[in-house]
């Protein structure tokens, strides 16, 4: 139904906190960590740069009908 990390965070909404993190967290080198950041801002900029503005996108899917 969720993936995992989607899990931990309905938990934290619940209060219920994890104890530790998962050992693979301690795997990446500092360098490996860095490019994940940058390839994952790339990803966010990408898909920022597809978006409508806020204006735009509220006149396109929510403006109001005049009324009659």
């Amino acid at each position: 139904m969720f993936a995992e990390n989607s899990w931990v965070q309905v938990r934290m909404g619940q209060g219920i906190l994890p104890g530790s993190w998962h050992p693979i967290a301690e795997k990446p080198t500092p360098q490996e960590l860095e490019k994940l950041l940058e390839n994952v801002c790339a990803h966010v900029a990408h898909t920022l740069g597809q978006l409508p503005d806020h204006a735009t996108y509220v006149r396109q899917y929510c403006s109001a009908r005049a009324a009659a």
